[in-house]
Parts: C-alpha cells; sequence; structure tokens
C-alpha cells in the first residue's frame, strides 16, 4: 500500500458500527466539507460544497452495508483528513483508506465502488470504482 503522508487529519471521533453517527471533517481551507453517515443500516461518505446555496451535496460513496464482514456494535475509530491543498479528502475507519473525494477533479473513489452510476452530470462521471491512484494524491 502507497504510504500517506501530507495528510492533515481534522477528525477522529469512535462509533460502533450500525449505530447512528455523523463524523465531519470541514477543509483546513475553503468551502469543501465531508462527512460519514451510519444510518444503522448503511455507511456512507459525502462531499459537501458549502457555497452553493442548493444541492451542497456534491457526491456520495458507499462504505459499508450491516452484515456479512461488518458486525453490529463493534467498536472502531472513523477518520477524516485533507491533503496540503485542502482539495482532497479521505476517510478512513481502523487505519484502513476506504474512500477519497478529489474536489478538483470532481471525482470519489470508494472500495465498494458503489453506487456504480454517477450521482449528477458533474462528479463521478466515471463512477466510483476504487483505483490506487487516488492514494498517489495524498503522498
Amino acid at each position: 500500500m502507497t504510504k500517506l503522508r501530507s495528510i492533515q487529519f481534522v477528525t477522529e471521533e469512535k462509533f460502533k458500527f450500525g449505530n447512528e453517527t455523523v463524523v465531519e471533517g470541514d477543509a483546513p481551507q475553503g468551502s469543501f466539507t465531508v462527512f460519514f453517515e451510519d444510518d444503522g443500516s448503511t455507511g456512507y461518505f459525502y462531499a459537501v460544497d458549502t457555497v452553493l446555496k442548493e444541492q451542497i451535496i456534491q457526491d456520495a460513496l458507499h462504505i459499508y452495508s450491516i452484515g456479512g464482514d461488518m458486525e453490529r456494535g463493534k467498536d472502531c475509530v472513523a477518520k477524516i483528513g485533507w491533503s496540503t491543498d485542502s482539495q482532497k479528502a479521505l476517510l478512513l475507519i481502523d487505519d484502513r483508506v476506504h474512500a477519497v473525494f478529489d474536489f478538483d477533479e470532481r471525482q470519489g473513489y470508494c472500495l465498494t465502488g458503489y453506487p456504480a452510476a454517477p450521482s449528477n452530470n458533474v462528479w463521478s462521471t466515471r463512477g466510483h470504482e476504487w483505483n490506487d491512484e487516488a492514494l498517489e494524491k495524498f503522498t
């Protein structure tokens, strides 16, 4: 795995899989923010542009569904980090990268690759499939 450097972690929070949780992390500079949400059955990571007046959520990435590999009630830690230019954000759960948003390229990447189709005609037009090159933005 690529060694991650040049990351400014802005949030670290303990939570339990399957318990309603929101973990937010603002970019150190600018109007972007991201947040991770576990709604009790699924985990999603969202890209947000707070300057916009309508539809501030720009993209959404599926992180997990409870069941299978995700054990309800398991303790874990979510971390949100930003690149030094405040244009790229990543989500780690238990020190494993699960998702990356690149605000410059308007592209999201996640390990599940879901949803496969873009959420709008501007963001993630190539879909959300994981690409290791997403991590190179943090090296």
